[in-house]
């Protein structure tokens, strides 16, 4: 059996340790989707409200401070 910190068999300049496995791009993924619903979870539900209009609801700002009773400003201040 070889020990890992053997020199490669391909390249003698690096261990053999350093050829297995790489990193994986899908957890940067995954933990920014952790941090996002962490962020999401921490806002009150009007907030919520907004961010899901905006964001999954496609609506424009104008239109959100429509719903809600309040100005396109506002909720451009909110969503900042």
């Amino acid at each position: 059996m070889a020990s890992l910190s053997e020199p490669s068999a391909l390249q003698t300049d690096i261990d053999l340790a350093e050829t297995i496995g790489e990193e994986d791009p899908g957890y940067r993924t995954v933990d920014q989707h952790l941090d996002i619903c962490h962020a999401f979870l921490d806002l009150d539900e009007r907030e919520q409200r907004i961010v899901a209009l905006y964001y999954y609801g496609n609506l424009t700002q104008a239109e959100i401070g429509r719903q809600l009773g309040v100005s396109q400003m506002h909720i451009s201040r909110l969503l900042q």
